[in-house]
């Protein structure tokens, strides 16, 4: 009975790592498989970017295109922008609690975590002026025909959870920045639905390169070399 009952403790024990191990070798696999392999090159369009901190993946894109004037979406005077410096906002999409209140990886909580990865909790989307990326490991510039980037906006402009008035729901004194913002977003974050596979997701939608399921940016970044 002491044997049996051993069994059954290691088993229970090691089923946590199994099932990480099985939702990082479906991650890697999803990875290496390739949605929209045939995207067209094109020499002109309007420039993309997207920038990745080690964990979490923004989506950059010009505040004023023919295609797309962002002034006429969001309460851009909140953003601080400095003109002639900030021609871009990076949007990015995460659970509400850990966006608001981890800052920093250093104020992490276990907490926040862990509600986000079950989806426990509302999402937010995090706008901020910036100008035009760098180039560098962190960064991916991505060119978009004028079809594509209507698809791209189009699906951030899903993202927002809107009031009556059709207008994008600001939460108010809550910034990192003097350059940002966040707004209540559609969805819930989950451990299948991160913040790297709403990128992916809008990405695929514009008809780019991208991986079948990226849970996490290296599977974007590699799909998408740099220079490219």
């Amino acid at each position: 009975m002491t044997k049996r009952w051993v069994k059954v403790g290691l088993l229970v024990a090691s089923t946590p790592l199994v099932l990480v191990g099985l939702y990082l070798l479906a991650a890697m696999v999803g990875g290496l498989v390739v949605i929209n392999r045939n995207q067209d090159s094109i020499s002109s369009g309007i420039d993309i970017y997207l920038i990745n901190n080690g964990i979490h993946t923004d989506l950059v894109v010009p505040i004023v295109t023919p295609e797309q004037d962002w002034y006429g979406v969001l309460p851009i005077q909140k953003l601080g922008i400095i003109p002639g410096f900030h021609d871009y906002l990076a949007f990015g999409w995460g659970d509400r609690e850990f966006y608001l209140s981890t800052p920093t990886w250093a104020t992490l909580r276990f907490t926040s975590a862990a509600k986000a990865l079950f989806g426990l909790d509302g999402s937010v989307m995090h706008v901020e002026a910036m100008p035009r990326p760098l180039p560098g490991a962190d960064t991916r510039h991505l060119r978009l025909s004028v079809d594509a980037y209507r698809r791209l906006t189009d699906y951030l402009q899903a993202g927002f959870l809107r009031s009556d008035q059709g207008t994008p729901l600001l939460i108010p004194d809550v910034r990192y920045t003097l350059h940002d913002a966040f707004f209540v977003a559609e969805g819930h974050y989950t451990m299948f639905t991160t913040c790297n596979e709403w990128v992916r997701e809008a990405l695929a939608q514009a008809g780019v390169r991208v991986p079948l399921w990226a849970p996490f940016g290296q599977a974007l970044f590699y799909q998408l070399p740099e220079g490219r």
